[in-house]
């Protein structure tokens, strides 16, 4: 499998958040309007029964990744070996640490090869800003009198110059992934594409190799939000996420539009083996909506990392 990385401009707000398993089911509807059902149903074949074809991670601001959980910079001093007035200035540097929770590709590189020390000055926050917009529900036909409903959905808007890079682990060439991937950011992300939101322009698609080169590697970093297959590895450092989703297109009409809630764990988390890391861990779920068809692809990316020893 290749490791891909997309950089896409946002062309207009969206209202879903820009995770793995949301990009997976946009690939598959736009694959579906390339190529036609029949193919499609043989590719979630190949997915469920000889293993991954595709996997996405979420999407990181340009030149950023998510921060490795459960990683300790070796620069910054301990409480007990400094001073009260210099452990009130640690403390107040921490509890800005802790509302970053991304880094800088070059400071993620640096931890990759077991050098943790001073990856803090490479830490930073999303610039993404989240907006409330009221919108009004009436009915359509004339012959129901009620009066309207109102309700709120949130929007991310991003400044004009943001761009962010997206990661894809895959078989496709680079030239079957780019027609799918042109036409899926196209189509839009999420939800309210009727409305125009969700919709991204690609700018460009390379092959990521570096990401993958780690001597001596004895664990992995998540890029995707995943669900473990029952003998993936359990030692790690992690956090949940509930996830409650929703059916896209047409399987939104019927009476059903949920999918079941899933737990997920979230892109950041840091895994130790000792084994070669894979190139990707997680599952894919079915039966998890109806029509029973419906597939939700629970795998992640996996990086391999150098920690060091306690």
């Amino acid at each position: 499998m290749q490791l891909f990385k997309a950089n896409i401009k946002p062309i207009s707000s969206y209202t879903s958040p820009l995770q793995s398993d949301t990009f997976f089911g946009a690939f598959c509807w736009s694959y579906k309007y390339l190529y036609g059902e029949e193919k499609l149903e043989e590719f979630l074949k190949k997915n469920t029964q000889e293993g991954a074809q595709i996997i996405f991670s979420n999407a990181f601001p340009e030149n950023r990744l998510p921060l490795p959980m459960g990683i300790y910079d070796t620069k910054r001093k301990r409480y007990a070996e400094v001073t009260k007035e210099e452990a009130k200035i640690t403390y107040q540097r921490n509890k800005v640490y802790k509302k970053c929770g991304m880094i800088q590709k070059q400071g993620f590189m640096e931890i990759q090869k077991g050098a943790c020390e001073g990856y803090s000055e490479f830490l930073e926050k999303e610039e993404v800003k989240i907006v409330g917009v009221t919108h009004n529900s009436s009915s359509r036909d004339p012959e129901v009198e009620r009066e309207g409903t109102l309700f709120v959905t949130d929007e991310t808007f991003c400044n004009i110059d943001s761009t962010f890079d997206v990661y894809i682990l895959t078989t496709f060439s680079k030239d079957e992934l780019t027609e799918v991937l042109n036409l899926m950011f196209e189509l839009g992300i999420g939800g309210s594409k009727s409305t125009g939101k969700g919709a991204f322009r690609m700018l460009s698609l390379d092959c990521e190799d570096e990401l993958l080169n780690v001597p001596d590697a004895n664990g992995f970093v998540a890029l995707s939000n995943f669900i473990p297959a029952e003998d993936d590895p359990g030692d790690g450092n992690y956090k949940m996420l509930t996830k409650f989703g929703k059916l896209d297109r047409e399987f939104a009409e019927g009476r059903y539009p949920f999918k079941k809630p899933m737990l997920y764990i979230k892109a950041g988390a840091t895994f130790h083996i000792n084994e070669k890391v894979k190139p990707y861990y997680g599952t894919f779920m079915q039966n998890i909506a109806v029509p029973s068809k419906v597939v939700v692809n629970a795998c992640t990316i996996a990086v391999p990392v150098k920690f060091q020893e306690e």
